[in-house]
């Protein structure tokens, strides 16, 4: 029979109670640590991987998203974010793209109050959102999908680690993908419980 893990343990552990005969490297004792080991190796490998983007720039899309967008560097109104499009336009304008992404403007507009258009900040909240996606990817194999720790670990880490997410992590409008990818795992969290 199948137990479901909860992630209460690291499955880096092994017990020192051997049951049936074999070592429990998957069976919960009540001293073993903590299964925040688990997330802290997905995140720490996310954060490995675009660690080099703290030094990038802005490029392309977001010098129009970021730099000229006046919502962004609140030549707007707060509540104009809610009345533009994505880069700053307004959505009855006929120059308007008609992309609504007002969460990921206002998480723009967050990163420039506190450093300015230091991109450095941009590239950092990415690269956290990314990491704060792969350990919700681990929650959600250990959860839902009631994969065994190791496994799940693995799937955290090659989400972590695969190379299709190099343009959401290190472009800075890349974030409305990562930001998509949270709210997405977290609500099948929230249905599974």
């Amino acid at each position: 029979m199948r137990r479901r893990n909860n992630g209460s343990t690291c499955f880096c552990q092994t017990s020192s109670v051997k049951k049936g005969g074999r070592s429990g490297c998957n069976e919960t004792e009540a001293n073993e640590p903590p299964g925040w080991c688990i997330y802290a190796a997905v995140a720490l490998v996310a954060v490995g991987c675009y660690l080099n983007a703290l030094d990038c720039d802005f490029v392309h899309d977001d010098i129009p998203a970021v730099v000229r967008n006046r919502d962004v560097i609140g030549e707007a109104s707060w509540s104009s974010v809610l009345n533009d499009d994505f880069w700053g336009t307004p959505m009855e304008s006929i120059n308007s793209h008609k992309s609504y992404r007002p969460f990921t403007t206002l998480t723009f507009r967050l990163n420039y109050l506190m450093a300015g258009l230091s991109p450095m900040w941009y590239h950092a909240t990415n690269v956290a959102l990314h990491a704060a996606a792969c350990i919700l990817v681990t929650r959600v194999s250990l959860v839902v999908a009631a994969l065994r720790p190791g496994f799940a670990a693995l799937t955290g880490l090659l989400f972590a680690a695969h190379p299709v997410h190099t343009e959401a992590v290190t472009g800075i409008v890349g974030r409305a993908d990562v930001l998509a990818c949270i709210f997405f795992l977290l609500s099948f969290l929230a249905y599974h419980g």
